[in-house]
Formats: C-alpha cells, structure tokens, sequence
C-alpha cells in the first residue's frame, strides 16, 4: 500500500511537470447552443425557489431535453455567429504562430549548423 500512495504521488508531481501551458493567444473555444440557453435560464429562475432535491442545470437539462428545433433555433444561430468568429480568429492564430514557429526552427537549424 505503501509503494502504491507513493507511486501516485510520484505519478501525479510528474503530471504536473509535463502538462502543457495554456497559450494565452489562443482564442477560446465558442459556447454550444445549450450553454446558451443556460446563461438565460440561469437569468429567469434568479431568486425563484426552486423544487426540493432540484438544481439549475437538472431542470434547465429536462427542459433543453423537452425543447423543439424550432425553439432551439436562437441559441443555435447565436452558436453559429460565435463559431464563425472563433474560426476567423483561430485561423489568424495559425498564421501568426505558424510563422512564429517555423523562424524558431530555422534560427536552431542555423545555429546546429554553425
């Protein structure tokens, strides 16, 4: 037991070691449809008591569950609108680190090479 607390351990600092930084420059990813729908439900139920044993997303769950496409169609345009925005700046992202990375590896080529 002793080995196994200590190889975990060992295991979860190395995990922490190795996990890759988040780049700050790269844009965030856009918010499905229901995460839409949920920052509104969220809004509406504000200071409503809520039924026993219940929490926000349970109900807003049951109810986006419940919902038609045709009542869906909002949160789905706002999805769309936000993913076109995320794909234009993500493709910006590329070309810019793209670069950035392809001058880094001809710089170490060159400096290998002198």
């Amino acid at each position: 037991k002793q080995w196994y607390q200590r190889r975990v351990a060992i295991t979860a600092g190395e995990m922490n070691v190795y996990k890759k930084p988040r780049d700050e420059d790269k844009p965030k990813r856009p918010a499905s449809a229901y995460f839409h729908f949920l920052v509104e439900f969220r809004k509406k139920m504000a200071g409503k008591p809520l039924p026993e044993h219940t929490t926000i997303p349970k109900l807003s769950g049951a109810l986006w569950q419940k919902m038609t496409e045709e009542e869906r169609k909002p949160y789905n345009d706002k999805m769309e609108e936000e993913k076109k925005v995320y794909e234009r700046r993500l493709s910006e992202y590329r070309k810019v680190h793209t670069l950035i990375f392809y001058c880094d590896f001809v710089f170490l080529i060159e400096c290998h090479i002198s």
